[in-house]
């Protein structure tokens, strides 16, 4: 019985990331953006001191979900949280995370231009 009971706990974490996932998409699809993002950094704090890679990820993809809906301010805060933790957590920028960034630079909106200047000036205080 104890066995069984490890388990479920285990699949009640995975269970946990798939109903927020869930829950960020759903509020993406009804133009709910700041929910999203709300969702996505309340995410990202919970896994920044135990799975650092993975909560970057959070980051990530919630700043590449929201821009690529258009929303420039809640993507374009997701994005420059991204850098800004990058800088703090003193991680070493490299081609994929710079690649990354690029990536996201792209999905803004040339109309967004305050978010996207901010975004740019901290990735190039974090690469300098």
């Amino acid at each position: 019985g104890d066995k069984k009971k490890r388990t479920g706990h285990r699949r009640g974490k995975r269970d946990t990331g798939v109903k927020l996932r869930r829950k960020i998409t759903n509020a993406i699809n009804d133009e709910s953006y700041y929910l999203a993002e709300q969702l996505i950094l309340s995410h990202y704090n919970r896994l920044k001191s135990t799975d650092q890679p993975a909560a970057f990820e959070t980051l990530y993809n919630g700043a590449s979900d929201l821009l690529k809906a258009g929303q420039g301010n809640e993507g374009g805060s997701l994005a420059t949280t991204l850098v800004k933790e990058y800088s703090e957590s003193k991680t070493t920028p490299s081609t994929q995370l710079v690649d990354g960034l690029q990536t996201l630079f792209a999905l803004f909106q040339k109309d967004c231009v305050k978010p996207r200047l901010e975004f740019m000036k901290e990735a190039i205080k974090w690469t300098a």
